[in-house]
C-alpha cells in the first residue's frame, strides 16, 4: 500500500491515448521518480501522482503502474 507524499517510480511508460479533447501524451517514462499526491475511492485509476517538482497538478495511475523505492 502506498501513502500520500511517498516517492515511487514508474514501472512502465505512463501514457494517455488521444481523444476528442486532447492529443496523445506521455505522463512519465519507465523509472521516473513520482510522488503520491492523493487517493480516489472506487476509481479505475485510484492513485494521483506527479513529478516531485509539480505540486499544482497530478495524473492518475493504477497500483500496478508504480512501485515503491
Amino acid at each position: 500500500m502506498f501513502e500520500v507524499n511517498q516517492q515511487v517510480k514508474a514501472k512502465k511508460d505512463i501514457t494517455s491515448p488521444a481523444d476528442d479533447y486532447s492529443p496523445a501524451g506521455t505522463y512519465a517514462r519507465k523509472g521516473e521518480l513520482l510522488v503520491v499526491r492523493a487517493f480516489y475511492r472506487c476509481a479505475e485509476y485510484p492513485i494521483a501522482v506527479s513529478h516531485p517538482d509539480i505540486t499544482n497538478s497530478s495524473f492518475s495511475v493504477k497500483e500496478c503502474e508504480i512501485e515503491a523505492l
